[in-house]
C-alpha cells in the first residue's frame, strides 16, 4: 500500500473550491460532498495508484504526473514507488488551463 500525501498547493486548491461552492454558489452541502469525494478518491489511490493515465504533456508526464477525475475536478498526483507514496500535487477544476498552472 502507498501512503497518500497532500501538498500545500493541493490543500489550497481544495479550500478555494469549497469556499467558492459554499459562498459564491451558496451550496454548502455540495461543498461538503466535494471534500468527501476528493478524500474518498485520494484514499482509493493507496492500493492501485497507477490505474490512472499519465497526463498528455511530455514534460509533466516525464515528472510522473497522473490525473484522476473527481466530478468536475482533476486530481493531479505523482506516484513514487521507491518511497511508496502518492503525492497529490494539485486539485483543479477541469475547465481551468491546468497545463499552465502546473507546468
Amino acid at each position: 500500500m502507498y501512503k497518500p500525501i497532500i501538498t500545500k498547493p493541493a490543500e489550497l486548491d481544495i479550500a478555494e473550491s469549497v469556499r467558492y461552492i459554499a459562498k459564491e454558489l451558496q451550496n454548502p452541502a455540495a461543498a461538503n460532498r466535494l471534500i468527501d469525494d476528493i478524500e474518498s478518491a485520494a484514499a482509493s489511490l493507496v492500493k492501485n495508484p497507477k490505474r490512472y493515465a499519465l497526463v498528455n504533456d511530455d514534460y509533466l508526464s516525464s515528472l510522473g504526473f497522473r490525473f484522476m477525475p473527481v466530478k468536475s475536478y482533476l486530481v493531479f498526483y505523482i506516484v513514487r514507488d521507491n518511497k511508496k507514496t502518492v503525492t497529490i500535487e494539485r486539485v483543479l477544476h477541469s475547465r481551468r488551463d491546468w497545463m499552465h498552472i502546473i507546468g
